[in-house]
């Protein structure tokens, strides 16, 4: 409309506006046919996830997942090892959220559970027998990914 300004607010940061949209990142750590798979604990949903997490404000989007990887798996991954592979718009009750997903098959080190807090373990699984309970939003990405789909909404 000629004459009004358009305006998104994506940010990275706890926000209370209805119109924000908040930017995660996640990655498929994948090996030999196996990803890796974070197992939350009790108090944090009880359910298998990806590695990754909130884009803060001053970090680049494949920058956080190098960070999250090593803060939660205590293994180092490159940034020029990451490829988008999927990308969700999760519409929520108040604003909404993006969240990028990387597939990533090099890495350094060990798997080790660093935020016990959070996690109760941290392990591989092969693609083809997944664990459960896995989160709603893990399983219908992997859904789209396995179908090559790139883009996908969902709302809760």
């Amino acid at each position: 409309m000629p004459g009004k300004k358009i305006a998104t607010s994506i940010n990275t940061g706890t926000t209370s506006s209805s119109h924000a949209i908040s930017l995660k990142a996640r990655v498929l750590l994948i090996n030999e046919g196996r990803i890796l798979l974070l197992k939350q604990t009790k108090l944090n949903g009880g359910n298998y996830t990806l590695i990754g997490g909130r884009v803060e404000n001053h970090e680049m989007v494949k920058e956080s997942l190098v960070r999250e990887v090593l803060e939660e798996a205590g293994i180092v991954i490159k940034k020029g090892q990451l490829h988008l592979v999927h990308t969700l718009y999760k519409k929520r009750k108040i604003g909404g959220r993006i969240v990028l997903y990387f597939e990533c098959e090099k890495y350094r080190g060990v798997p080790k559970n660093m935020e016990p807090d959070k996690f109760k373990s941290v392990s591989w699984h092969h693609l083809d027998s997944l664990p459960t309970p896995m989160s709603p939003t893990v399983q219908h990405v992997l859904k789209m990914i396995e179908k090559g789909v790139p883009y996908s909404e969902i709302s809760l």
